[in-house]
């Protein structure tokens, strides 16, 4: 082989090592790209719209007092007066009983609620606003730069317990969530804050609020499980 093809063959297989080189520096960089900056990506997109809740509130059942027992003292024998002539006067030693008596004062007990017929969701004290921080401020403008809030109830107006109900909270032009509630005695509350991650600028938001939407429980009425709010976020 001439000396001029050595020297080609050299060159390319030089080449080929660069190249191959290069591929995996690459591969290296896009992996490190990939794991910093793709999560954070899919995250942003999947928290645009976030529903929390409160722990739910129902009437407490108070424990009944245990009865307070309490003795009599017992009274001590008045001594004779001394003696210093004349007639005297003898007062006579008090009995005392041997089972005094024992004072038991009232014990109250709460009346607990007597579960018959159905439950009945409604959703009350609906607040729409924005988040200053963690702060939730009642507005129905959202200021730039700001996270848009929606706050609501939902009470148990029925006269049964009411289990395994969801919410479901639309937003339009955003995100669909959805969330579940406990376990709710009647006129028990549970609390839903709804947080729209950076809305977008001189738009209307629909925010439409749906209790048990897929009809899990049985209620005495079906028609007021809905609500809606506005809010306007402000152009810059």
């Amino acid at each position: 082989m001439s000396t001029d093809g050595e020297t080609k063959k050299a060159t390319l297989n030089g080449l080929a090592i660069v190249g191959f080189g290069a591929l995996i520096i690459a591969g290296i960089f896009l992996a490190i790209y990939a794991a910093r900056y793709v999560p954070e990506t899919l995250s942003r997109l999947s928290s645009a719209v976030i529903l929390s809740s409160d722990e739910q509130q129902n009437p407490e059942d108070e424990t009944p007092a245990a009865p307070v027992v309490e003795e009599t003292p017992e009274e001590e024998e008045t001594p004779a007066p001394p003696q210093t002539g004349g007639p005297q006067v003898v007062t006579p030693p008090v009995a005392v009983s041997p089972n005094p008596p024992v004072y038991y004062p009232p014990t109250y007990y709460p009346q607990q609620p007597q579960l018959y017929g159905l439950a009945d969701l409604v959703i009350t004290d609906l607040e729409a606003g924005y988040f200053r921080g963690a702060t939730f401020v009642e507005d129905d403008e959202v200021p730039t730069n700001r996270d848009g809030a929606v706050r609501f109830t939902v009470r148990n107006s029925g006269t049964n317990v009411a289990n395994g109900w969801r919410v479901e909270v639309e937003v339009t032009g955003e995100d669909t969530v959805r969330g579940n509630g406990g376990s709710l005695m009647p006129n028990g509350t549970q609390t839903f804050t709804l947080r729209i991650e950076d809305p977008r600028e001189g738009r209307d938001l629909d925010i439409d609020i749906d209790v048990d939407y897929d009809d899990r429980v049985n209620e005495s009425n079906e028609r007021n499980n809905t609500r809606s709010v506005e809010l306007e976020v402000e152009r810059d």
